[in-house]
């Protein structure tokens, strides 16, 4: 099985293990992540059809890894997505983790496989949400919503889920159990 529009979030390895309370803030401390070579070489090429688009949501302070992989996995950078994280009351950005600014945003590096911007068929979607924070590395639904507008058509995957999507094959260990690269073998011979 190939797609036409695959939206990735990598359970980034992070060194930092943010020790500052009692609650457990890091990565690692709420779901098991990957280092970046186990990202790298996951097989991706396998499954991009000839015309893909890649939103791939990258911590900032790992921009320039996002940006080598998508290169690595064949796509070429084209743009962002952010999200900005709200607060409850949605009356301004949430206090986010981060060492140096307190992070009220998430960045999706968007690229492209072929010639995947011919087939969109609406263009009014924005490159910004604004949304509440719902929990630690829980995306909103926004960015998928403006996908299934833009490309009406064609196989859709989300890598690393957290929850099935209607007309989107889901793969993630926290919808079935299974590691990553064991649910791209099985989709592939599909």
């Amino acid at each position: 099985m190939r797609f036409n529009v695959i939206v990735c979030d990598p359970p980034w390895s992070f060194s930092d293990k943010l020790t500052m309370s009692n609650v457990p803030r890091s990565a690692d401390a709420n779901y098991p992540t990957l280092n970046l070579n186990d990202i790298f070489n996951l097989p991706i090429q396998n499954i991009v059809d000839a015309d893909c688009v890649l939103a791939l949501w990258t911590p900032s302070c790992m921009l320039v890894d996002g940006l080598a992989l998508m290169s690595t996995w064949g796509f070429d950078f084209k743009g962002t997505y952010s999200w900005t994280k709200m607060r409850k009351d949605m009356k301004g950005p949430a206090f986010g983790m981060g060492h140096m600014f307190r992070q009220s945003h998430e960045i999706a590096l968007i690229g492209t496989h072929g010639k995947p911007l011919k087939h969109i068929k609406n263009r009014s979607q924005r490159s910004v949400c604004l949304d509440i924070n719902k929990g630690h590395s829980i995306k909103p639904e926004a960015l998928q919503d403006s996908l299934d507008l833009m490309w009406t058509t064609g196989t859709k995957l989300e890598m690393f889920a957290r929850r099935q999507r209607p007309n989107w094959v889901c793969l993630g260990n926290e919808i079935d159990g299974k590691d990553i690269r064991q649910a791209i073998s099985e989709i592939e011979i599909l």
